[in-house]
């Protein structure tokens, strides 16, 4: 506002405005629904497909291991740059997260997770369980730890993230390829959720909140919704995506492993959809996988998680196959049992 003989002119401020992804190029949108033309460069430099779709099985390791170390020197400076606090095995895990999700542009809720290479690490489209699957993957593939963590909270309905553990640097990880949530805990003894699942409802806030969040843009290109779910009050668009679960993610997260943990064991009883690691996960789903395709049981040897104390302490087993029931792995109806009292 100035003052133009005594009387006061205002003019109308530039409008603030974001960008998201759309298949004709950068597209404007409203500010709480986008991110800056910034991040928006940032995420896109990782946008690439992890591995040639010729690769075999035999050799997925180690051409894993030297292409993602190739790829991490070529985006040091850019990594460098935002997050210059972070050890270099932090950003190399940061790197492998955007990475998996930089490599499935399209969002699309299905009612089985891919379960057979090549589609495993170079279908361009998926969900949550898709991209959590490809990045434990790529970490297995560099010898970091890790399981697949399936989620059904009040604030998480319907979700599948990682958890991972870095021996050497005694860092715990949790990672969700799909809404760029990259959480991780310095100078610990073991994964995040045997930590977690041990302490008392007041402990785990505390040791919850010590770990560090880190920053990260995220955006939501192209969902592909399901021809057969009918979302209220919503329709489940890009562009609603992009206005609820960035504003969102972090809270959710916290309150699904604090205040909701009960809830969130509960439904691992309930469902039978208990953290498994990639060898877990495929006899899980083996029922599903078609006869005769290379699957995830073929990308041996694996690592994985040591689960024995989270099951033991929560009473929970990895048993059964998908076979024996069904789930959602989108933003739909969750089923959970009655919570365990005593978390």
């Amino acid at each position: 506002m100035i003052a133009v003989a005594g009387v006061a002119i205002a003019f109308p401020r530039e409008k603030a405005i974001a960008f998201v992804e759309s298949p004709n190029g950068p597209r404007e949108v409203k500010l709480e629904a986008g991110i800056s033309k910034e991040d928006l460069d940032f995420l896109q430099s990782f946008r690439r497909p992890i591995i040639d779709s010729k690769v075999a099985i035999p050799e997925l390791r180690s051409i894993l291991r030297d292409q993602m170390t190739k790829d991490f020197q070529g985006e040091r400076s850019s990594i460098d740059q935002r997050f210059p606090h972070l050890t270099e095995s932090e950003k190399f895990i940061l790197f492998l997260m955007l990475r998996a999700n930089g490599s499935m542009p399209v969002y699309k809720t299905r009612a089985l997770p891919l379960l057979t290479f090549p589609d495993m690490l170079t279908a361009l489209d998926g969900n949550c369980y898709d991209v959590s699957i490809r990045l434990s993957i790529l970490l297995e593939a560099v010898g970091i730890k890790s399981a697949i963590i399936t989620i059904f909270t009040n604030a998480l309905p319907g979700h599948v993230i990682v958890s991972a553990y870095d021996e050497t640097w005694r860092t715990a990880y949790l990672l969700d390829a799909n809404t760029n949530v990259f959480r991780h805990w310095r100078d610990v003894d073991s994964d995040i959720l045997t930590i977690l699942s041990s302490a008392s409802p007041d402990d785990r806030k505390k040791l919850f909140e010590v770990g560090e969040d880190v920053d990260l843009p995220i955006y939501f290109r192209f969902y592909a919704p399901p021809p057969d779910v009918a979302f209220s009050p919503n329709p489940v668009t890009a562009d609603y995506l992009n206005e609820v679960i960035p504003a969102s993610r972090k809270n959710a997260w916290r309150s699904t492993f604090t205040d909701q943990f009960a809830q969130l064991v509960g439904s691992w009883r309930g469902t039978g959809l208990v953290p498994r690691t990639l060898t877990e996960t495929a006899s899980f789903f083996a029922p599903q996988t078609p006869t005769g395709s290379q699957n995830l049981s073929d990308f041996s040897p694996q690592l994985g998680l040591d689960l024995a104390k989270i099951r033991t302490k929560l009473g929970i087993e990895a048993k059964g196959t998908f076979s024996e029931g069904k789930f959602s792995l989108g933003p739909n109806q969750y089923w959970i049992k009655t919570p365990p009292a005593h978390l």
